[in-house]
């Protein structure tokens, strides 16, 4: 279109240029027409009359043919002028538009980086996350085998208890009975002492009785003699 436009002002501005140099050959034949009817060149009053009329009409003719060919030339520049601001912002809108797709493909870059940044953290988490969970299963599964094991210990720790229970028990008892049995000694030592000392006595008194049993025999033998 704004070839066109060019165009059509050029053509406009050529008849424009054409009908002014029509009504400028115009004026010209008619200025020497009027010459000539001055100077008399033969021809009859009328004849001159009708020549410069007929120039009149076609100087009229020209300069309304040159009025009209610079109105078209005027309408065209302006339908040019338009044409110009209206291709200057077609091209300046095809600038912004072409600098808004230039910004928009860098946004969309940068929206595509962060994207992938996004993505490799998103797999750095999950793949922690998976670490986590692993982690955290291990751990229960060690605390439930400690849990085990220390219910294990605290039943064996009950039951060493249990069984150092029965073994103080059965101390106490061999104690008590260890005690009796001193005791029962120290009594029969007592009793052994004192038969001990009875059998002394009987031994000292049977000694005893036995001497004077011979004394007694020897006194008897002594009368019997005399």
């Amino acid at each position: 279109e704004l070839d066109d436009a060019k165009l059509e002002a050029g053509k406009a501005r050529a008849d424009a240029e054409a009908a002014r140099a029509e009504a400028a050959d115009a004026a010209a034949a008619l200025a020497a027409a009027k010459d000539k009817n001055a100077a008399g060149s033969g021809k009859t009053g009328d004849d001159a009359a009708s020549l410069v009329a007929e120039l009149r009409e076609q100087l009229a003719a020209a300069q309304r043919e040159a009025s009209a060919a610079s109105a078209r030339a005027s309408a065209s520049d302006a339908a040019l002028e338009e044409k110009n601001a209206e291709s200057e912002a077609f091209m300046a809108e095809m600038e912004a538009i072409g600098a808004a797709y230039e910004e928009a493909a860098s946004e969309n870059a940068r929206l595509m980086e962060r994207l992938a940044e996004r993505d490799e953290s998103s797999t750095k988490a999950l793949a922690e996350k998976n670490q986590a969970q692993m982690a955290a299963r291990r751990l229960r599964d060690e605390c439930a085998g400690m849990q085990a094991a220390v219910a294990h210990e605290r039943g064996a720790a009950q039951a060493a208890t249990t069984r150092a229970q029965q073994i103080e028990a059965a101390a106490r008892e061999q104690s008590d009975e260890l005690a009796r049995a001193i005791e029962e000694k120290e009594d029969v030592s007592r009793r052994m002492e004192e038969q001990t000392k009875t059998l002394t006595q009987l031994r000292d008194t049977s000694e005893s009785r036995r001497e004077a049993l011979e004394n007694a025999e020897r006194r008897a033998e002594t009368l019997v003699s005399v």
